[in-house]
């Protein structure tokens, strides 16, 4: 009964990732990157799709989202081509135009009313839609009963040839989406190489990247390339108070102050209780480790952390990789409110006494940088080494406590 019980617990968690993972693939809209959203309807309009797009920036943008609206569009099945004079090379048909000022003010609506299919949503998501395939490490690492994967193999991407050998009407359009495209071996990204550079016909590759650098550049250098970027901070807090409207004011604002302009970073700090775990992680830094309440205070904060699912750990490690930054220009903007300017920057109180407990060391500027480049080593250590994330988080506490006594 006890295994049962434990199994079906584990089942449900696997399930609720799954949906929170396929998420952005029914969203039915997102925040800002209207330019992006511009250019793939000028692609569609002018039936110059083109073989492969790039969407890459960073993580949680909505860059997924988007290209799966994009998919949609490109999917959607053919019809009567809009009735404008114009000559469309296109496989499907546009929804009747909005006036042309709506248009140039919400080209982001426009693009996702023109895939606006409940059933290729659904299909698309849960990835049995047969013109398409969807290549996700993470997707795949739950499905299979493990953990999110930090690597696309070879024989992932022979997935892809095995897909493209199926026969398909002739004409009738496919697609090919890798998300987490950059985590590709190199065996992986010279097996696609040699799809990019012989594309078969009627077929899109669409890749999500979220280190571009990462990518090689030979396939950089094959596909069209989409770079997003933040959305501004004042647009994303009013959305949020919008989207969350039943979180309080001050995590809104918090929450909005710690995404530095990224929607899905936001939407997790209030929706998963990451905002708390965040403050936890921060306190354990502050606080010190005077004594054995300290220390006990630390191990429990560590050991929560842990058994977070990984999108939730890599967060929050994206928010510490960030916050003596976030320090360092609190520092700055005070001083220049003493010499006249208004805004000071949002500290939540658990980093305002981290910033104390820096400044009664004796240091401000050089510690934090001292702080910061000591993060950025030990989470590059992390990744490159697999290394485990409580051993991580016990070192990182260790050199931070040695530096304040330094």
């Amino acid at each position: 009964m006890v295994r049962q019980a434990s199994r079906r617990a584990r089942q449900a968690a696997d399930e609720d990732a799954l949906a929170r993972l396929r998420a952005p693939r029914m969203a039915q809209g997102l925040i800002g990157h209207e330019q992006q959203a511009r250019q793939l309807l000028e692609a569609l309009r002018g039936g110059r799709i083109g073989h492969a797009w790039l969407f890459s920036g960073e993580r949680a943008l909505g860059k997924a989202t988007l290209a799966f609206a994009f998919a949609r569009a490109l999917l959607r099945k053919a019809g009567a081509c809009p009735d404008d004079g114009q000559d469309h090379a296109v496989l499907f048909d546009e929804p009747d135009p909005p006036p042309a000022t709506e248009e140039r003010e919400d080209p982001v609506a426009r693009l996702f009313a023109w895939g606006d299919d409940e059933a290729l949503r659904r299909h698309l998501a849960e990835g049995i839609e047969p013109r398409a395939l969807v290549l996700d490490p993470a997707e795949s690492a739950l499905v299979e009963g493990g953990r999110a994967s930090q690597q696309i193999r070879v024989d992932d991407v022979r997935r892809i040839q095995h897909f493209l050998a199926m026969r398909e009407e002739a004409g009738e359009r496919r697609v090919v989406l890798i998300d987490d495209a950059d985590l590709m071996t190199t065996a992986a990204a010279n097996a696609l190489l040699k799809m990019l550079e012989e594309p078969p016909p009627d077929v899109v590759f669409l890749l999500v990247v979220h280190r571009l650098h990462r990518l090689p550049a030979t396939i950089r250098s094959r596909c069209r390339q989409l770079r997003f970027h933040p959305v501004d901070s004042t647009r994303l807090a009013d959305w949020l108070a919008e989207r969350c409207r039943e979180a309080p004011a001050a995590d809104r604002l918090a929450a909005a102050s710690l995404a530095g302009g990224v929607p899905g970073r936001a939407l997790i700090l209030l929706q998963d209780g990451c905002l708390e775990h965040y403050r936890a992680l921060v306190a354990a830094f502050a606080q010190g480790e005077e004594n054995a309440a300290g220390l006990a205070a630390r191990g429990r904060v560590i050991e929560t952390l842990a058994k977070l699912e990984p999108p939730r750990q890599r967060l929050l490690l994206e928010l510490l990789r960030a916050l003596p930054g976030r320090l360092v220009r609190n520092l700055l903007l005070e001083t220049a409110e003493r010499a006249g300017a208004e805004d000071v920057g949002l500290l939540l109180e658990e980093e305002q006494a981290l910033r104390e407990r820096i400044a009664a060391a004796g240091g401000k500027t050089e510690l934090l940088h001292a702080f910061r480049q000591e993060i950025v080593h030990r989470l590059e250590e992390a990744e490159r080494l697999y290394l485990d994330l409580k051993a991580v988080l016990w070192t990182l506490l260790a050199r931070f406590d040695a530096l304040m006594r330094a």
